[in-house]
């Protein structure tokens, strides 16, 4: 768990350096997403979050509220982790850069 806390610590700092630097200058760069070394490094950070949110349902928890017992039960692992940080993870996950902006459009016209 150590290795994979740092791994997904360095893809972190990555999307908050990488990020701000990408929105403001990949649009010079012309030509399809897809050619851009960019694009493929956020495609692994993506698979990286995505495993990330997969390996979340299988890590123990100590529940304080049972005197500190490490509760290893999948069923109450998964109960945990969808009443916390799941959703955010989820949202967190969806690679927005993908989606066609008619799409998008579409979602915010009905919304309206």
């Amino acid at each position: 768990m150590a290795r994979w806390d740092l791994v997904t610590t360095f893809f972190l700092l990555f999307t908050a350096i990488v990020t701000p630097v990408e929105v403001g200058f990949t649009r010079q760069l012309g030509g399809d997403p897809e050619q851009w070394a960019i694009w493929w490094l956020n495609r692994l950070v993506d698979v990286v979050f995505i495993k990330d949110i997969v390996v979340q349902f299988f890590l123990p928890y100590q529940d304080e509220t049972r005197g500190g017992m490490v509760i290893r039960s999948r069923i109450l692992i998964a109960k945990r982790y969808l009443k916390g940080w799941f959703w955010i993870d989820f949202v967190s996950v969806i690679p927005f850069d993908l989606i066609p902006v008619d799409a998008l459009n579409k979602l915010k016209a009905g919304a309206s």
